[in-house]
């Protein structure tokens, strides 16, 4: 079970506004050992993103409002989002994925999404090893369903690099993965594959291990 807390903070300059924020950052139910963990590690991420924007970007904002000003041009608010997606939990076993989004006036928005495996019991991350360790040739299959999928969206007409196959297999980060009803997903980051403009890229696996699986400990 999990639960969000959620805020919105307006920065201004010169009494204007220049960046608007929201929050939502997603917190386990429960006092025991396992949800302070995952709470924490939440926690963490939450304050990574508000220090980027209350800081660098911030700075970035009142920066261009003051060009605008110069110019006599209008000015939009820049905006950045926390969000978080729903949550999968089954056989011991939480995955969720987070967005941190930043859209700088009427530019297109960028996106960095990460995802977390967790087994609920110890508040530990499961690992891709941990997930598909008990099948035989799992990181080649991975890599073929996700050539296959490269091959759908180029059917589909979704723009990709020349060299989007090679780049799959270069730069597959094993961390980018959560588990849904269907399954695990794995994803790319926006510009690995292929222009921003393309967004995150998703490949449904038809592959999966024990997700339960035990562990003795892990890091505090």
């Amino acid at each position: 079970m999990w639960e969000y807390i959620c805020w919105k903070e307006t920065l201004f300059w010169a009494e204007e506004p220049v960046l608007e924020l929201a929050l939502r950052v997603p917190l386990p139910v429960g006092e025991g050992p396992a949800e302070r963990r995952m709470g924490r590690w939440y926690a963490r991420l939450g304050a990574v993103w508000y220090r980027r924007w209350t800081g660098p970007l911030y700075r970035a904002a009142c920066g261009a409002c003051a060009l605008a000003r110069e110019r006599a041009r209008p000015f939009w608010p820049w905006r950045a989002e926390l969000r978080s997606g729903p949550v999968w939990e089954a056989d011991g076993v939480s995955s969720l994925w987070t967005e941190g989004v930043e859209r700088r006036g009427r530019e297109e928005p960028r996106v960095v999404r990460t995802a977390m495996i967790w087994e609920a019991r110890s508040g530990c991350p499961i690992t891709a090893s941990e997930l598909f360790g008990a099948e035989t040739g799992w990181r080649k299959r991975i890599n073929e369903q996700v050539e296959e999928g490269l091959s759908r969206c180029r059917r589909e007409g979704i723009a990709l690099w020349r060299d989007a196959e090679r780049r799959a297999v270069r730069k597959c980060d094993l961390r980018n993965l959560y588990l849904t009803a269907d399954g695990p997903v794995l994803f790319y980051p926006m510009g690995v594959l292929g222009p921003s403009g393309s967004g995150i890229l998703e490949f449904p696996l038809t592959l999966g291990g024990d997700t339960a699986s035990e562990k003795e400990s892990c890091p505090k």
